[in-house]
């Protein structure tokens, strides 16, 4: 496993302020992995995982300019790097995620928002600590059942 993968965009840009919104976006990546069973956002270097994500969740969405964010936080090299990147649409995450609910892709965007800011206040509500443990508690389920059924076969 590599770590980078999982870490948020602002740890990549060099952020030197670690907030609970960095420990947010890593959960809300390994969830992505357990809805999908591949990591979302595997990238090869730091620069290849921005890309990744600007790819992914879009570089201008309707809530955010993840590159002018980032933009803003990044050290000289990142913030070039960011200007580079072309503008790109959200992907379509349920054909990334075919069998996730509304409610599991809502939880998921509010982990992967990039402002960390709005990362921590959404993971503050209450129905979202709700929906994660009794989601995360189906999959762990599936999981194991998987396994055992795999390993008496």
């Amino acid at each position: 496993m590599e770590t980078r993968w999982y870490r948020a965009p602002e740890a990549l840009c060099s952020w030197n302020s670690y907030t609970a919104g960095i420990d947010i976006w890593s959960t809300g990546c390994t969830f992505a992995e357990m809805m999908s069973g591949k990591p979302l956002f595997p990238g090869q270097s730091k620069w290849h995982q921005l890309r990744l994500i600007a790819d992914i969740l879009g570089t201008d969405t309707l809530e955010s300019d993840i590159v002018d964010i980032l933009k803003h936080i990044a050290n000289e090299k990142c913030a070039r790097f960011l200007e580079t990147l072309d503008e790109t649409p959200k992907c379509d995450f349920m054909e990334i995620f075919p069998s996730a609910t509304e409610e599991a892709l809502e939880m998921f965007f509010g982990m992967v928002e990039v402002p960390g800011l709005l990362r921590e206040a959404y993971s503050n509500l209450g129905s979202v600590q709700i929906i994660f443990k009794c989601i995360v508690c189906q999959l762990c389920k599936e999981f194991f059942r998987m396994r055992i059924s795999h390993n008496l076969a």
